[in-house]
């Protein structure tokens, strides 16, 4: 097995296993089992297993979904879909990220998971992958308040509020429902809260 072969062999296996049963209950033989090399071999790669974990597995969920899937997939979808209104797009953009969990279940959930217990994964998520969530969302809040669809409100907080409402709704299918696909209605119910709010008209 070629060099580059061997380290992503590792990082799926540590993937895979850091999703079963979390990075603090998986062991560097088990991961080598599952990756099919010896134990030793891990070591020529990562220092540690903390360094499996923080200059594997978060290096690579940042690099790939904070480029691949922020700031090249969402703003394609902004712009193929500009003649769509707000709710349409919203609406695109939210099964675009369930089906995003869906096919990145397990790296998803080792992030998600270990950003709450980690503080060097948390920083690398603030760093790598907020502020390019916030400029796409900004960019999206912006291009429909100029459209005069959305009415003019504080950016800071309504990008905030949007991100926040989006990524629990999708975190919570991945943990929660263990279930990756949300039916039409239950996104369109979502949706109508997140553009109507609450409050009886």
């Amino acid at each position: 097995m070629a060099r580059e072969n061997k380290r992503e062999a590792i990082l799926a296996a540590a993937i895979k296993i850091f999703a079963q049963k979390s990075y603090n209950g998986t062991t560097t033989s088990e991961i080598a089992k599952e990756a099919g090399v010896a134990e030793g071999t891990i070591f020529r790669y990562f220092k540690t297993k903390k360094d499996i974990l923080i200059k594997g597995v978060i290096d690579k969920f940042t690099e790939f979904v904070g480029e691949k899937f922020i700031s090249e997939q969402l703003t394609n979808i902004l712009e193929k879909n500009s003649d769509k209104d707000g709710r349409e797009i919203l609406k695109i953009l939210i099964k675009d990220r369930i089906e995003l969990v869906k096919k990145y279940k397990d790296i998803m959930k080792v992030v998600v998971s270990e950003s709450l217990y980690n503080a060097e994964v948390a920083t690398s998520i603030k760093k790598n992958i907020l502020p390019k969530a916030k400029l796409f969302i900004r960019k999206f809040l912006t291009t429909y308040i100029e459209k005069g669809v959305f009415r003019n409100v504080d950016l800071d907080v309504a990008e905030t509020a949007l991100m926040g409402t989006v990524t629990a709704y999708v975190v919570q299918n991945l943990f929660l429902k263990q279930s990756y696909i949300s039916n039409e209605e239950e996104i369109d119910k979502l949706i109508d809260i997140i553009i109507g709010g609450l409050k009886k008209s």
